[in-house]
């Protein structure tokens, strides 16, 4: 199993990590919880993350500061290249 994204309610997020959690271990695999990234409310057994956002397929999710400052980013490399 690779890279997986889960993304809505807290609660529904919490117990979609359990029920992927047991599924992975009934075939001898588990999680990674070195790699997982929580953004947030925070996941009892997940290392916290002071993070305002994070990228997923070049879009930026998360706090307003963030999403702005990487728009303004991408906005400035296309203007270096048109100008």
């Amino acid at each position: 199993m690779d890279d997986i994204t889960l993304f809505g309610d807290h609660g529904d997020v919490q117990e979609a990590i359990i029920w992927i959690s047991e599924r992975l271990l009934s075939i001898q695999l588990h999680l990674n919880v070195g790699k997982t990234n929580i953004f947030g409310h925070q996941i009892s057994g997940f290392p916290s993350k002071d993070e305002e956002g994070f990228n997923i397929l070049g879009c930026p999710i998360g706090t307003d500061g963030y999403v702005n400052g990487s728009l303004k980013k991408k906005t400035d490399e296309i203007k270096e290249l048109v100008i």
